[in-house]
């Protein structure tokens, strides 16, 4: 490393050297030579200048007014040079151990304040144990409660389900009748009612003619769906005299003969 007075000048004016302020300790400045302070200088701005600092040409000054007590405060300028020296890297030794010595008295000070530190972490960590076990066992109920509340709720709804479908299915019948009796209008006399299942029936009756019977179930398929009802396709039939004509349908309450009624 080339830190002659002589090159310090050329060093500042050169425009591709690198310039930071360093601050380092008073009492590492004042045990340090120039080489040495040179090298410790290049290792502080290296990490920054990208310039390797047993390759790097050094100036520094003082800066009078920055600083303290405890510290003094440099101007830095550093430049790369591309033939590194013996003396170069015999400075970087010694800046090597300097640092590696200094370390282990930094280590060797705080020993006993790290032993302390630890005890009372691991004494932190005995006591937490308990309340984490406690932690996870409230988390653990609570899931349960969780996932009870959704069962219910389901049972709920279910519930409330299946009374709507008994209230729907108690005003089958007496709906069907509504039905019939709107779609007929004194048209048509209704002969049977034959269940064919649960909530399924079929139905027989006799009119004046066969348009009657096709009038009646068409207003029979236009309001049986209205009260909850499905009506099948029908058949009709006249008798042999032409006076009369009978026919038959299938209807089935929505909830339960669906498939039947298509």
């Amino acid at each position: 490393m080339i830190c002659m007075a002589n090159r310090r000048d050329e060093i500042w004016e050169n425009p591709k050297a690198f310039r930071q302020q360093v601050t380092l300790a008073r009492v590492q400045v004042e045990a340090l030579g120039e080489e040495d302070l040179a090298s410790a200088l290049a290792y502080e701005v290296e990490p920054f200048s990208g310039i390797v600092a047993s390759q790097a040409e050094v100036a520094w000054r003082v800066v009078e007014d920055a600083g303290g007590k405890d510290v003094v405060a440099f101007d830095v300028a550093v430049a790369r040079q591309w033939k590194s020296t013996s003396k170069g890297k015999k400075a970087r030794s010694v800046w090597m151990w300097l640092g590696a010595v200094m370390a282990l008295l930094a280590v060797g000070a705080d020993w006993a304040c790290l032993k302390h530190e630890a005890a009372v972490l691991r004494e932190a960590v005995a006591e937490q144990e308990p309340l984490d076990a406690q932690i996870r066992q409230i988390r653990d109920n609570a899931a349960k409660v969780r996932q009870s509340a959704r069962q219910l709720k389901g049972s709920r709804e279910k519930l409330a389900e299946a009374q709507d479908d008994i209230e729907a299915m108690r005003s089958a019948y007496p709906k069907l009748m509504d039905a019939i009796a709107s779609a007929c209008r004194g048209r048509t006399v209704v002969k049977s009612f034959t269940s064919t299942g649960p909530f399924e029936v079929e139905m027989n009756a006799v009119a004046a003619s066969a348009q009657s019977c096709s009038d009646v179930m068409a207003a029979l398929s236009r309001i049986a769906p209205e009260k909850g009802w499905k009506l099948a396709a029908g058949e009709i039939a006249s008798s042999e005299q032409g006076t009369t004509a009978k026919f038959s349908c299938k209807l089935a309450f929505a909830a339960h003969g669906e498939e039947a009624a298509q």
